[in-house]
Formats: structure tokens, C-alpha cells, sequence
């Protein structure tokens, strides 16, 4: 059971009368306080769990919105949570627990000051996006939120306090009982190749399905051996998934890569791009290979061949590439001990050699990426 606990204002916007609540012996991780603020003409809500804190964003919110305003908190929670990166299926199972749900009022006034707290920090992100001429980046302003420390917060950071008290707060035995019903998982198998650059560098990849794409952009970031410090986007045939960014925009739609799941696009057979630093134009070709069912997931994506090493950041793209190999083969060349230094600052690997490939350093790497 969920209770959505509103403030007066907010009861009057929903346009219903409701019941108190004692919600006294509910399990507070259950429960929610919102709060509706208008900004720059748009109306948003606020909305902070009783037990931990935790908050985020809802802005621009219109009439119909509102008609659905339990739906509306409920999906927030769970967007929010896999975006902080939250075990998945520890949030599908707290979402289990809101399928019956309440809207009653507000009952504790050291949350209700808490929530104006942060109404000011949200005020203070908006008003730097309005300055700046560009469309609120609600992802980036949630995940700001909860790196602020409040009055009276149980730990330092409300999004560190919900991580450590979310499994917690579910049942262990009711979590092994569904755990243990659950079907083997699916797990895509992928052969991602780098555009334009010969001999070829491929990585064989075992994805696990229901993942986001940004966890998809970090996987193939660990795979290849990038540094994660440019831009990127995957390019499918009706939008683009990508990070907001006004110098970088594209004739397709754009979708934000927290809110999209890889699922819809993994069909055996297909291909799809994505690239990494618009600069450097690196350019990976994503083709689905087959469908894998494993029935002990281990959680993680796993590595299960490649070739060669990753390039280093900032080199030119492929043809800068070429051209830095051609002088990595020839010692003679007046620029040979220059360009080793540099590959050795940027890359952290001394002597560096296109052909290296570390399976089981690669896997390491994966392992900790919890899917």
C-alpha cells in the first residue's frame, strides 16, 4: 500500500475531498508527501518519501495530469529509482507493494518544511535553465536534488539513505518467494564493431534485457575501454536516444536515454549505431546476433570475445587513429617518442599496443555492473 500525502494547496488542485489517514504504523518507506508550486507559469509538484527523503520533480504538469495524479507519483518513483541506478528488480518489487494506493493529507510538519527547503533548490535549477534559454532538464535537476543535505535528513544524502534502507525495507522472504517463480532471464547477444577502423575492433557482448540505455552507454563504455568523457547517442530509425544538449541537437526526435528501455530495439537480426564524442566521431555498430535464456542470472553483462585495444580518447576519430598506429610502428619517426609519452598519459598503459586484448580484465569490469 502507497500513501500520496498531499498539502492542502494540492488537494484543492486534484479537486477532491479525502479522509485523513493514520498513517502512524504504515511502513514510512510507503509513504509520500507532495507539494505543488507553480514556476514560470508551469505547475510542478515536489514530492519527498516520509522515511528517507528521497524526492524528485514533477514540472509542467497540466489539467489532465492531475486526474491521474497516483499513476503520475508512481511512475515518477519508479523513473527516478532506475535512474539513481537502483536494483530493478528490488524496485519492481516495491512497485509490486503500490498496486493499492491512497491519497490522504499531509501529516508531519518537519517533512512539509523539508519539501519548501527543496522547492527553493528546484527553483534555483529552473530559473539557471530559463536564463540559459534551454528546456529543463528534469533528469539532471532530480539527480541534483538529492545530493543536497537538508535540516534533520536521517543521513547526508537523501539518495544514499534510500539506497541503504530500500532493500531493507521489503520483506526477505516475500522477495525469495517471488525471486524464486521468476522465468530465466533473457540476455541479448550482441557483436558491437567500431566504424571505419581497420583491422577491426569488435567486442561479443551477453546484454541482460530490461536495462536502460544508459546502462547500455556504460556497458559498452567498460567493454571497449572508453573513459566516459564526451558525449553520446544511439541512433535508431524513428529517434535519436541522447543526453539534453543545445549545441548538439538533431533533425530526429530525441528521447532522454534514462527513460527508454533496450528492449523494444533488441530484435535478432537488427543493427543500430552508437556514438561516442561527436568530435572524434566514434561510430560502433550494434548488430543483434540471437536471444539467450539464462536460468541462474548472474546480473551483469559478460564479455564473451573481441578483439584489440581501445583507441585512445581524443585522437582524431579512425582516421587519427590510423595515422597515430603508423607512427606507434615506426620508431624511427621523429614523432614516435612524443606520441608514446602522450598515449601513456591519456590511456594509463605504457608502451601502448593496438592489438591488446584482456578478456578476463574486461569481465572484471562488467561484473560490477549490477543489471
Amino acid at each position: 500500500m502507497i500513501y500520496i500525502q498531499c498539502t492542502k494547496k494540492l488537494l484543492e488542485e486534484l479537486k477532491i475531498s479525502v479522509e485523513k489517514v493514520d498513517v502512524t504504523h504504515a511502513d514510512p518507506l510507503y509513504c509520500w508527501h507532495a507539494n505543488i508550486f507553480v514556476h514560470n507559469k508551469k505547475k510542478c509538484v515536489l514530492v519527498m518519501n516520509n522515511h528517507t527523503r528521497y524526492n524528485f520533480l514533477l514540472y509542467g504538469l497540466k489539467s489532465n495530469n492531475f486526474k491521474n495524479f497516483t499513476n503520475l507519483v508512481i511512475q515518477g518513483i519508479k523513473q527516478n529509482l532506475l535512474a539513481d541506478e537502483f536494483d530493478a528488480s528490488a524496485v519492481d518489487e516495491y512497485l509490486l507493494r503500490c498496486k493499492e494506493s491512497a491519497i490522504t493529507t499531509t501529516s508531519e510538519r518537519s517533512i512539509i518544511s523539508q519539501i519548501k527547503e527543496m522547492v527553493h533548490f528546484c527553483e534555483f535549477f529552473l530559473d539557471d535553465f530559463k536564463e540559459q534559454n534551454e528546456i529543463p532538464d528534469l533528469v539532471k535537476i532530480n539527480r541534483n536534488l538529492n545530493t543536497y543535505v537538508m535540516s534533520k535528513l536521517p543521513q547526508i544524502y537523501s539518495v544514499k539513505a534510500m539506497k541503504e534502507v530500500f532493500n531493507k525495507g521489503l520483506s526477505d522472504r516475500e522477495f525469495e518467494a517471488n525471486k524464486s517463480e521468476l522465468k530465466p532471464r533473457k540476455y541479448y547477444q550482441v557483436k558491437i564493431t567500431l566504424e571505419h577502423v581497420q583491422p577491426s575492433i569488435y567486442r561479443r557482448l551477453l546484454i541482460p534485457d530490461n536495462i536502460p540505455f544508459t546502462k547500455f552507454h556504460k556497458i559498452i563504455q567498460t567493454a571497449f575501454g572508453w573513459g566516459n568523457q564526451h558525449l553520446y547517442l544511439f541512433d535508431l530509425p524513428d529517434y535519436i536516444i541522447k543526453e539534453k544538449d543545445p549545441y548538439f541537437t538533431f533533425d530526429k526526435e530525441e528521447k532522454h536515454p534514462v527513460s527508454v528501455r533496450i528492449d523494444d530495439f533488441m530484435k535478432v537480426k537488427c543493427s543500430f549505431m552508437y556514438e561516442y564524442d561527436f568530435g572524434d566521431s566514434w561510430r560502433h555498430i550494434i548488430k543483434v546476433e540471437k536471444e539467450v535464456f539464462v536460468e541462474e542470472d548472474p546480473g551483469y553483462p559478460y564479455c564473451l570475445e573481441g578483439e584489440r585495444n581501445c583507441p585512445p580518447e581524443d585522437i582524431g576519430g579512425p582516421g587519427g587513429y590510423e595515422y597515430f598506429v603508423s607512427i606507434r610502428n615506426n620508431p624511427e619517426n621523429e614523432e614516435y617518442v612524443h606520441m608514446m609519452r602522450w598515449a601513456e598519459e591519456v590511456t594509463g598503459q605504457s608502451n601502448f599496443d593496438p592489438e591488446y586484448f584482456n578478456l578476463k580484465k574486461i569481465n572484471r569490469r562488467l561484473k560490477k555492473i549490477k543489471c
